[in-house]
């Protein structure tokens, strides 16, 4: 193995066994090998061959220092100033011959070349790369130069390096791993080599300063978190061949406006897009068939076309999008979440696809411009709080196939003239048209069984309602319906009569 060796691994060895002539299988491997004639002709060293040799540690690495012209070390592509490691008071034999871990080293007392850390590691391990923990919370570190051997940077390599501006990644690079730049607050911008296939979790978490970062093709993955708190990143495209958006991997880029999705996308995480308040638009590809749970939460968004692949949308999807105006959802669409749409403020109109059977609870609550929707043939249910606050809504047909509308469904529908509930209807939940302050007239249909409490109350201006036979409900259906004047009844009156007339009517019944 000797034989492979350089020269001035030779000298070194020279250098630390003394006299040869106490060494004579050492002298034997040595014959005819060219060594250095003196110390001053070395001023370069590789470092892998000595952590490579029979019988020599890491020990012999900090005897090189000992060549006074030295003046580069090197291992895997990281080069060391030799002059500056020399300088150093830091005790960096105790470190590596103790076996301390690269944040120990790095981290002690004294100014030591991060590289040279690095470059012993890559010879230790046999690869280049950057340790888990490596600059972790190191507030100084404010640019450093990775080999062009790089391949890995590990978890929380620079988590909480605040002061860091600046760094170049290799095209050795295939991955960065969960928090490896969490709280970077300086770094300003990153190009990501053509060779990265994933980032991690909480990856680039809280770098506030990040306005740029170009994400390569061959990016197959990208984690939760991973851009969360990117507070001023302004526009990203992600790169073909990407199939999911993580949970909450954009979460709080509150000056993003505008993101390009792959043709490849399929899902879209929870929270993906949550609180990114200047998003005003976004073109979803025709792959897509999820959207999660706070996708868009809080967005700017201002209309939307839903692709045809689209199956489901969760839970407060498109909450709290106020700008939002049009939208339009795909005939594929079989789900929508609760919250769904709730408190998008500037939506006008809206049809609901083919195919749906249900309107979530609170799909629509807080619409307060909707003025029309269109519901589908296939609709058997609408849940509670569906449509509640829809001040603007004022005519709606109801399908064939419905069978129950929920607790406050229409609730504060004070723009709804009238309604005609179909023959499949079989329930009315409680408070259901509650102020629907401009309802005149509604027909409810022979199939229905059940009212809930308070359904019409503070319906003013409701004048003709025919109730059905066979009719259940609680008292004070039609509490406070004052232009009402009378109700076509099959059946006890009391049920249906607002809780005033009703105890009137007893008291008639007891006299008579």
């Amino acid at each position: 193995m000797l034989g492979e060796l350089p020269p001035e691994l030779h000298l070194c060895i020279l250098k630390s066994v003394g006299d040869l002539s106490d060494y004579p299988a050492l002298l034997h491997k040595l014959k005819g090998q060219p060594v250095p004639s003196s110390d001053t002709e070395v001023t370069d060293i590789r470092i892998e061959p000595f952590l490579k040799a029979d019988g020599l540690g890491l020990a012999q690495v900090i005897a090189a220092m000992g060549f006074p012209n030295l003046a580069r070390m090197h291992a895997h592509g990281f080069e060391v100033d030799a002059a500056a490691l020399r300088n150093s008071d830091v005790p960096f034999r105790e470190y590596l011959d103790a076996g301390r871990s690269f944040a120990d080293a790095h981290q002690v007392q004294g100014e030591l070349p991060a590289e040279m850390l690095l470059a012993v590691h890559a010879a230790r391990y046999g690869k280049a790369l950057v340790p888990r923990g490596a600059f972790r919370n190191n507030s100084t570190l404010a640019s450093i130069e990775l080999p062009a051997s790089l391949t890995s940077i590990g978890d929380r390599a620079f988590s909480g390096c605040s002061s860091l501006l600046e760094i170049k990644l290799p095209n050795s690079l295939t991955s960065i791993g969960a928090d490896a730049f969490y709280g970077c607050s300086s770094l300003r911008e990153i190009t990501l080599p053509d060779s990265l296939t994933s980032i991690g979790d909480y990856a680039f978490c809280g770098c506030s300063s990040l306005r740029e970062i170009t994400l390569p093709d061959s990016l197959t993955s990208i984690g939760d978190y991973a851009f969360y708190g990117c507070s001023s990143l302004r526009e990203i495209t992600l790169p073909d061949g990407l199939t999911s958006i993580s949970n909450r991997a954009f979460d709080g880029c509150s000056a993003l406006r505008e993101i390009t999705l792959p043709d490849s996308l399929t899902s879209i995480g929870d929270y993906a897009f949550i609180s990114c308040a200047s998003l005003r638009t976004i073109t979803l590809p025709d792959s897509l068939t999820s959207i999660g749970d706070y996708a868009f939460y809080g967005s700017s968004l201002r209309e939307i076309t839903l692709p045809d692949s689209l199956t489901s949308i969760g839970d407060y999807a498109f909450y709290g999008c106020s700008s939002l105006r049009e939208i339009t959802l795909p005939d594929s669409l079989t789900s929508i979440g609760d919250y769904a749409f709730y408190g998008c403020s500037s939506l006008r109109e809206i049809t609901l696809p083919d195919g749906l059977t249900s309107i979530s609870n609170r799909a629509f609550d807080g619409c307060s411009a909707l003025r029309e929707i269109t519901l589908p043939d296939s609709l058997t249910s609408i849940g509670d709080y569906a449509f509640y606050g829809c001040s603007s809504l004022r005519e709606i047909t109801l399908p064939d196939s419905l069978t129950s509308i929920g607790d406050y469904a229409f609730y504060g529908c004070s723009s709804l003239l009238e309604i005609t509930l179909p023959d499949s209807l079989t329930s009315i939940g409680d408070y259901a048209f509650i102020s629907c302050a401009s309802l005149r007239t509604i027909t409810l249909p022979d199939s229905l069984t059940s009212i809930g409490y308070s359904v019409f109350d503070g319906c003013f201006s409701l004048r003709k309602i025919t109730l059905p036979a066979h009719l259940t409900s609680t008292p004070s259906a039609f509490e406070g319906c004052s232009a009402l004047p009378d109700l076509t009844l099959e059946g006890p009156r009391s049920r249906f009569l607002p809780r005033r007339e009703a105890k009137l009517l007893k008291k008639e019944r007891r006299n008579t």
